[in-house]
């Protein structure tokens, strides 16, 4: 039985933990963890899984393992293994006797043998705190229900708030257009105290490469923040802007499709600046997000032959079915690629003035020439990608070790554009706070190398806004 000091906590890991994070057993710090037996044998059943719970599966049995691969004896194990963060991991089987530290009518599965050696844990250890910790919030629920003290697993963020998140971007309305706002729009680039006093000597809190909003009356002009200047966001809202623009000096790639609003604007700059390593765009749907990300990387293929493209997307819920389907890797992600393989279309026919059917057919041949690729995540471990442009879509169904994954992939002359929508999440172990999306986002945020966009409008179509108000 676990034994230390009474300022210890003990921690019950639920599957769900180390399906979401497999490391998290190393990054308890120096507490008493407790991993109950049906643990490893629901770990086991879900390694066979395809997809990213099966992925992550793997991953935490080769955790455990590793802890335990040192030539220990059964008597040590049992006698408590240590972990990486300095705490002590003991494995609690359940036995038939235990379900009395339960309700009458508790579904006996193994969420509740799960529960059960939670209970008898904090029998047996009088004094101390013991936290049943999981990732399910039906489980959650019930255990609480139970009298068991439970808590969600926070991988270092803890934002239970949206207003909390980082957005990227940042308004600041000027009461007349003075001498600041004409710098900016002629030099291209304006000090930051020069705007500061524009503004009455105060200025919102600004990050590196954070988008800002100024407006005059009705007018609204784009800018980025960084290196403790303001820099001009074009806005390129029509072809005659764009036209205008481009008959400047500037070292910007134009839009093929030009953006339908000033946040698509901004989103453009961003994942085209030449600086910026990553780039995250949350957002409802419809709203542009993955559209301006494979436009970027679609321009940037076009003025660099050495430049790939590698497309991610999680297939979560059909993840066993995928298996199963005939052709190869290609074949198989199709249905699920679908939508990049239409904005593909969209941009080369405006770029190239071609029909549908040679557009298809282009792409076709750079998946043979291996210039586009798409790919499940549970074919990533072990690739390095260079010269590439790495394109993770619908991120908010992955979790932050899978994005870690994916993002430690990208090699020299590489960059990454996650997207996603935190409020559609088809993952039981993910919410629209620990998500893979909104913890690069945050975790991030103020990095000089790093970029972020939440998009607040849709574009899709009147009905497709409408219903994103209404029913979100």
């Amino acid at each position: 039985m676990p034994d230390g000091p009474s300022q210890e906590k003990i921690y019950v890991l639920d599957t769900s933990v180390l399906v979401y994070d497999p490391d998290a057993i190393n990054l308890l710090d120096k507490n008493i963890l407790i991993l109950p037996i049906p643990v490893l044998y629901e770990l086991d059943g879900l390694k066979i899984r395809e997809g990213n719970v099966g992925f992550s599966a793997r991953e935490a049995i080769r955790v455990i393992e590793e802890l335990t691969n040192n030539g220990l004896s059964a008597e040590v194990i049992r006698a408590g293994v240590a972990t990486k963060g300095g705490g002590k991991m003991f494995f609690v089987p359940f036995h038939e006797d235990d379900w009395k530290y339960l309700s009458d009518g508790i579904d006996r599965k193994t969420d509740a043998r799960i529960m059960a050696i939670a209970r008898k844990t904090v029998l047996d250890n009088p004094g101390k705190k013991v936290i049943l910790l999981t990732q399910d919030s039906a489980f959650l629920l019930i255990a609480r229900a139970e009298g068991i003290d439970a808590e969600r697993y926070h991988k270092n963020c803890k934002i239970t708030d949206s207003g909390e998140l980082y957005t990227g971007r940042a308004k600041l309305v000027l009461p007349t257009q003075d001498t600041a706002i004409l710098t900016l729009l002629h030099v291209r680039s304006l000090e930051y105290d020069e705007l500061k006093d524009s503004a009455g000597g105060t200025l919102p809190e600004l990050f590196p490469n954070q988008c800002l909003e100024i407006w005059v009356e009705h007018k609204c002009e784009l800018a980025m923040f960084r290196e403790e200047k303001f820099f001009l966001i074009p806005k390129y809202l029509s072809a005659e802007d764009t036209k205008r623009i481009a008959g400047r000096k500037s070292s910007s790639l134009m839009p093929i499709l030009p953006p339908k609003n000033l946040e698509q604007a901004m989103a453009f700059t961003l994942a085209m600046r030449p600086d910026l390593d990553i780039i995250t765009f949350s957002g409802r749907p419809g709203s542009g997000k993955t559209f301006m990300a494979v436009q970027a990387a679609y321009i940037l293929t076009r003025h660099r032959d050495d430049m790939k493209v590698k497309v991610f997307r999680p297939t979560v819920g059909v993840g066993e079915d995928l298996g199963f389907m005939p052709g190869d890797i290609e074949q198989k992600m199709s249905p699920w690629m679908q939508p990049i393989v239409e904005i593909f279309c969209q941009l080369d026919m405006a770029a190239n003035g071609c029909p549908y059917t040679e557009s298809v057919q282009t792409l076709e041949d750079m998946i043979i020439n291996k210039m586009w690729a798409f790919s499940p995540i549970l074919h990533i471990r072990g690739a390095t990608f260079n010269n590439t442009v790495i394109i993770i879509d619908e991120c908010q169904n992955l979790s932050p070790h899978e994005i870690l994954s994916l993002i430690t992939r990208a090699g020299e002359n590489s960059r990454v554009i996650i997207t996603g929508d935190p409020t559609q999440i088809d993952s039981r172990f993910l919410n629209r706070f620990n998500n893979g999306l909104v913890m690069t986002g945050e975790k991030f945020k103020g990095d000089p190398i790093a970029g972020h966009l939440t998009f607040t409008k849709s574009v899709r179509s009147r009905l497709a806004e409408r219903a994103s108000e209404l029913l979100s």
